[in-house]
């Protein structure tokens, strides 16, 4: 992937809640995608985190993987 395909990106470490937000526009050709991935650590559990991701399509129809 080249620099050019991301743009609007936003990141924000919140240490008292421990995650990790990080946000950007991924325009892979002509149709964009907005993407937000939220990253949690547990403070008290050294082995449990969890990620959370979510698209939001900027256009209509289907989101389909490369060829």
């Amino acid at each position: 992937m080249q620099a050019e395909t991301f743009r609007d990106y936003a990141q924000a470490l919140d240490m008292h809640e421990g995650t990790l937000k990080t946000l950007y526009t991924w325009t892979p050709g002509a149709k964009a995608i907005r993407v937000n991935v939220t990253t949690l650590v547990s403070q008290e559990d050294v082995h449990l985190a969890a990620t959370r991701l979510i698209l939001r399509p900027q256009f209509t129809g289907m989101i389909r993987g490369p060829p």
